[in-house]
């Protein structure tokens, strides 16, 4: 796992359309300023801490600064796509790519994964 995520750093692990354009800063007042309408459904802004974020629903979303990374992906799904479930698609993607890393599923001691 890279210690940055700086686009050298991260884009060369992006395979497919996702990622493209990747654009990373270290402080941002959100990341959805960070992409904009004429980029590419898959495009990607990263941020170590944004000072003005904002939620579902226009929710204030905040995290002190180096106890996260927050990350907007724009999406275009079709028209009478099945959105409701976007936010629980995307949560189990999130988790099934940390497989490995510090997010991984691990053993407990009766056997199951967590």
């Amino acid at each position: 796992m890279p210690d940055s995520l700086a686009p050298g750093a991260i884009e060369p692990l992006l395979p497919g359309r996702f990622g493209r354009p990747y654009r990373y800063a270290e402080e941002a007042e959100t990341t959805q300023a960070l992409v904009g309408p004429d980029d590419p459904e898959g495009a990607v802004a990263v941020v170590d801490h944004q000072t003005a974020g904002r939620g579902r629903l226009g929710r204030r979303w905040t995290a002190p600064p180096g106890t996260g990374i927050q990350v907007s992906v724009l999406l275009r799904p079709p028209a009478g796509a099945p959105i409701q479930q976007l936010s629980l698609v995307a949560g189990l993607a999130v988790r099934g790519g940390g497989r490995g890393g510090p997010c991984s599923s691990r053993p407990r001691s009766n056997g199951r994964t967590t």
